[in-house]
């Protein structure tokens, strides 16, 4: 049952963020592709930081077909470290930039 209502949470709380994000651009429609840059970049970016930081500390990475554990292939589970952490840097980057210097993305 808890379980559920956290789902339910979850799911309220992104259509919460969506639809302010949706009023947002349309009130402010010249400062649309800003707030869709840090949307994406800062969310997306930190999701993979946390997913190569939590396969860190668990020492597996993999989903749902594949599984490689540290100590068993570690090439494999240092490259997709090395590819989460290396993209979620770079969106974070994009999303940074979108707040501090959006003349670098060419927003307009």
């Amino acid at each position: 049952m808890m379980s559920l209502l956290r789902i339910i949470f979850g799911v309220l709380i992104g259509i919460g963020l969506l639809v302010g994000l949706a009023v947002l651009v349309r009130q402010f429609p010249a400062a649309a592709g800003r707030i869709w840059f840090m949307f994406l970049g800062l969310g997306s970016g930190g999701l993979l930081v946390w997913l190569a930081a939590r396969d860190l500390r668990l020492g597996v990475t993999g989903r749902r077909f594949t599984r490689y554990e540290r100590s068993v292939s570690p090439f494999h589970f240092w490259s997709y470290i090395l590819f989460y952490s290396l993209l979620g840097v770079f969106l974070l980057a994009v999303g940074a930039c979108s707040i501090l210097a959006p003349s670098l993305l060419s927003l307009k």
